[in-house]
């Protein structure tokens, strides 16, 4: 049976969206895939891994391999649960086939030295 406004699976993904923008902001599922979920006894950490085929600027029109993946990052999130939520992003490295040094996307998603979204500065602000 089909939806009104799309098929079922369309749907579905756009819900996920939604309750996942609960918790990462929008500017970030852009750019990153949730990959797993950990609840751990003092924080939740979503997992968030750089979309496959986000290829650096300097590496496009290049046959690319991928090379692993950068220091991962993580960055204090808002928080709508009585714990911390943690996301731990993953970006991606990629070369040029054959060889040559390794490049990656750089993103500007938290605020200037703290490890918090810059929607969490910006609401911890307007409460002060």
């Amino acid at each position: 049976m089909a939806m009104k406004g799309g098929s079922k699976k369309e749907n579905t993904n756009e819900v996920f969206r939604s309750l996942l923008a609960l918790h990462v902001p929008e500017s970030y599922l852009d750019y990153f895939d949730l990959y797993e979920v950990k609840n751990k006894s003092t924080c939740w950490e979503l997992v968030l891994k750089e979309k496959v085929d986000l290829v650096p600027a300097a590496l496009q029109g290049v046959d690319v391999v991928l090379d692993g993946f950068c220091n991962e990052l993580h960055v204090l999130s808002h928080s709508f649960s009585l714990k911390k939520i943690f996301l731990v992003i993953h970006r991606r490295r990629w070369k040029p086939k054959g060889g040559g040094k390794h490049q990656s996307n750089q993103y500007d998603f938290h605020a200037q030295g703290a490890k918090m979204t810059q929607e969490f500065v910006a609401f911890l602000k307007a409460v002060d």
